[in-house]
């Protein structure tokens, strides 16, 4: 309780000392001090941190309904209010915070809750304005002009995950099923604990900023957020084991054939499309049998080519990027830097299947890649050019890549005095508020 205390000596301080003009941070935070004490102290039960991995496929979990924390960390890069902000999320805290850059240890409270499901999946749309996030099956927006929270979806017989927005900001695409037996979404249930039998992930989804025009776009289980392609006319998403392209404005989607493109591959998913380009880098794997834990353990499973590959949608042609052999495993989706000229792949260890395991780093046609590091997860500055991630060994601090003419300087923000012996569980870059 000492360090609980501590913590909440250093929210009023900060609030005392607050120059987030920019981010809307308001007097009336000091009034709601003495409730976010009350919360905080409430929410000070441990809980058994979830062991589902974001891309597992299917794994029951049980997760308390003590709410996660978000936390933002401003790195400005130059004294104007169009500076971009970072949104971090601790796993067993009670709120949404903001750290100065000159003083880290002072957090200020917003009233933000994101759930453990989403942790990997909240985001800011592209005038930095709206945080949509996920809590309790529903998808929520936060506007922090006016500090209001808005249940974006309110359907107690769904669950929606992984929103993206639209490149204007006026859409949301997500995944969409139906509550399976055994799954309860407080506050629509009366459960004190919530679980997860079914698959993560769902059909998917498009819905208004307004919360008007929920659409289902068509069956399938996707299981990675659907990207949007730069100019905002068509969705890509990967469906069991293909790519499918959702036309906007014709309503309409069309199955990616990779022979088309000179690909051989059984298996295609995870597809993120170019900020400036009609590219498409998608995962393939030339065999989509999963191997079972005896086949791995006694060195019998089979090992199929896999990697990356760029697709030109308008030359119809490919280029493998990354390519490896290994038990086959669905990999997320490549991370492309705001400018279309860089990529990242983020490799974890999935159960126990430990390789590859690496942050790369290459151009976007596929050289002077670099392994970085290990990361948890990793994202790209909005409109900038710095990298960063989530340290895999140390997940109590991000690391800041900025490239430099000798290579890639680092700088590494440590969290331990703010997350005792909690971790970060993701985070988001916020592009700069504009006017």
């Amino acid at each position: 309780m000492k360090s609980l205390d501590k913590q909440l000596s250093c929210i009023k301080d900060a609030a005392d000392n607050s120059i987030f003009a920019d981010l809307h941070v308001t007097e009336d935070l000091k009034k709601r001090v003495k409730r976010y004490t009350t919360q905080a102290r409430a929410n000070t039960v441990p809980i058994r941190k979830s062991l589902m991995h974001p891309w597992t496929k299917r794994i029951p979990v049980v997760v308390a309904s003590l709410v996660t924390a978000l936390l933002i960390l401003s790195f400005w890069p130059t004294q104007t209010q169009n500076a971009t902000a970072l949104t971090f999320k601790s796993d067993n805290s009670a709120d949404l915070f903001v750290l100065k850059t000159t003083d880290h240890e002072k957090p200020l409270p917003l009233n933000v809750e994101v759930d453990s499901f989403n942790q990997l999946y909240y985001r800011w749309s592209p005038n930095g304005r709206f945080l949509v996030y996920g809590n309790y099956g529903d998808l929520f927006i936060y506007d922090s002009s006016t500090e209001e929270i808005r249940n974006l979806t309110d359907t107690p017989d769904l669950w929606e995950l992984m929103p993206s927005w639209s490149p204007d900001g006026e859409y949301i695409t997500f995944t969409s099923r139906p509550l399976e037996p055994g799954e309860n979404t407080p506050p629509h249930s009366n459960a004190k604990s919530w679980s997860m039998q079914g698959a993560f992930g769902g059909n998917p989804a498009l819905i208004r900023r307004d919360g008007s025009g929920y659409t289902v776009l068509e069956k399938g289980l996707v299981q990675n957020p659907p990207s949007w392609s730069a100019d905002g006319k068509t969705i890509a998403y990967g469906v069991e084991g293909g790519i499918h392209l959702f036309d906007f404005k014709e309503q309409k989607g069309t199955v990616l054939t990779p022979t088309d493109y000179g690909l051989k591959a059984q298996y295609l998913s995870s597809p993120s499309w170019s900020p400036v380009r009609n590219e498409l880098v998608i995962y393939f794997s030339a065999d989509d049998k999963e191997p079972t834990r005896e086949e791995i353990m006694n060195g019998i499973a089979s090992t199929p080519e896999q990697g990356y590959v760029l697709l030109d949608l308008d030359k119809k042609t490919s280029l493998i990027l990354h390519q490896y052999k290994a038990p086959f495993v669905s990999r997320p989706p490549a991370l492309w830097s705001s400018s279309g000229n860089k990529l990242a792949l983020v490799f974890l260890p999935e159960h126990i299947i430990h390789d590859p395991t690496a942050l790369l780093v290459m151009d976007r046609n596929g050289n002077n890649k670099q392994n970085l590091g290990e990361a948890y997860q990793a994202a790209w500055e909005p409109g900038g050019s710095r990298l960063a991630y989530i340290d895999l060994d140390n997940r109590r601090s991000i690391v800041l890549l900025s490239p430099t003419d000798k290579g890639w300087e680092r700088q590494t923000v440590d969290f331990t005095k703010i997350l005792q012996q909690n971790f970060l569980e993701g985070f988001a870059w916020r592009p700069g508020i504009k006017g």
